[in-house]
């Protein structure tokens, strides 16, 4: 049984399976030079255009002096500021970890419950992590960010925890933050401190319909398999650039046949 290539609801992983999106690359490219930053890079698009793939893609698109942590938010319950930084550092470490750095002087939860979490955070982990990265970056990509704009909202977050991760990014030199954040909470971005820089927005677009035309063939070619004559240009006319919908059609597509109906039925049905 071939299994079906396409997953609308997954963030795509393996990069053979990723296309487009080179002007975002370029973006991160251009502004992770090894540099320290005081302010976030910020990846700004709609639902479904792909923030949480090109996430996924920038270890593989970025210098080789950045080791990357995805930290995805729409994982978490964010309950708390505690909850919320153990995530981090589970996240850090996996990360590192895939990376072949060396882990194992990574501090464990502080004992002390009269501690400062943040300071321990601050000035114990994330020492010990950069120390452990030698003269590399430690890149974290915080995924779905507006997630802790809405905790902050509702009182789940301290009011001051973005004002604390800029205060992160002044003490580490060596640590970068990138944010995906849905496009709806653009206008909070030059309202907040850590994200205020204009220069270092960039906004997701939909996909050329050649890299459109990609996403939807290839994965089919990588299969063995062949689209019902006319069901590429189908797909194209009714999702254009937009990723999500390209992996949708593609996926019901790609089942229809096994499903005993044709893909231009499944598509009809959508």
């Amino acid at each position: 049984m071939i299994l079906n290539p396409y997953n609308p609801l997954e963030p795509v992983d393996d990069p053979a399976l990723f296309f487009g999106q080179e002007a975002a690359f370029a973006f991160f490219r251009q502004n992770l030079v090894g540099a320290a930053h005081h302010h976030a890079l910020v990846l700004i698009g709609r639902r479904g255009l792909g923030k949480s793939s090109v996430a996924r893609q920038l270890r593989y698109q970025v210098d080789d002096r950045y080791r990357v942590a995805v930290i995805s938010l729409g994982t978490y319950e964010i309950s708390s500021e505690e909850a919320l930084i153990a995530g981090w550092i589970e996240d850090i470490r996996l990360s590192l970890d895939q990376a072949e750095v060396s882990t194992y002087r990574l501090p464990e939860w502080p004992e002390d419950e009269e501690a400062s979490l943040r300071d321990w955070f601050d000035t114990v982990y994330l020492d010990i992590a950069l120390t452990a990265l030698r003269h590399r970056h430690l890149l974290l990509v915080i995924d779905d960010a507006h997630l802790m704009l809405q905790a902050i909202q509702r009182g789940a977050l301290p009011a001051d925890w973005l004002h604390y991760l800029a205060g992160l990014l002044e003490h580490h030199s060596r640590l970068d933050l990138v944010f995906t954040l849905d496009a709806a909470f653009e206008d909070q971005t030059l309202t907040t401190e850590l994200m205020n820089d204009p220069a270092l927005h960039f906004r997701l677009a939909e996909l050329s319909l050649a890299d459109a035309e990609r996403i939807i063939r290839e994965p089919m070619d990588q299969a063995c398999c062949l689209y019902e004559e006319g069901t590429i240009r189908q797909i194209l006319d009714w999702a254009g650039g937009h990723r999500f919908c390209c992996i949708r059609f593609a996926a019901c597509s790609f089942a229809a046949p096994r499903n005993g109906i044709s893909a231009g039925q499944s598509l009809n049905t959508i």
